[in-house]
């Protein structure tokens, strides 16, 4: 689980990277430059959150993927927006993206 938590948490990251620069070439070196990773504490703060708030409903299995995505993500956002010293207007950024994210919650 750890290590789709880690890819759910990269494409998140390049996502965000993407959408902040609108560059492929760009994006491949902010990434780069930034060199963000999930640690493994992280991870285990996340699962305990997880199961925690959602192991108690019946699709909680079938939710999984879901909620590790979203947690994922979260993190990546956090993360790009406080190391990223070129964005502007970090909370803005920020909010924009938890607005896009609402779309797909289930």
């Amino acid at each position: 689980m750890y290590i789709r938590y880690e890819i759910y948490f990269q494409m998140g990251l390049g996502k965000m990277v993407y959408a902040s620069i609108l560059d492929i070439e760009e994006t491949f070196k902010k990434i780069e430059e930034l060199n963000l990773q999930v640690e493994f504490n992280t991870f285990v703060n996340a699962m305990y959150f997880i199961i925690l708030h959602h192991s108690h409903h019946e699709d909680f299995e079938e939710k999984l993927d879901f909620h590790l995505i979203t947690s994922a993500m979260s993190q990546a956002l956090q993360e790009f927006t406080d190391k990223d010293k070129d964005l502007i207007n970090p909370e803005i950024f920020a909010n924009k993206m938890h607005d896009v994210a609402t779309l797909y919650d289930t």
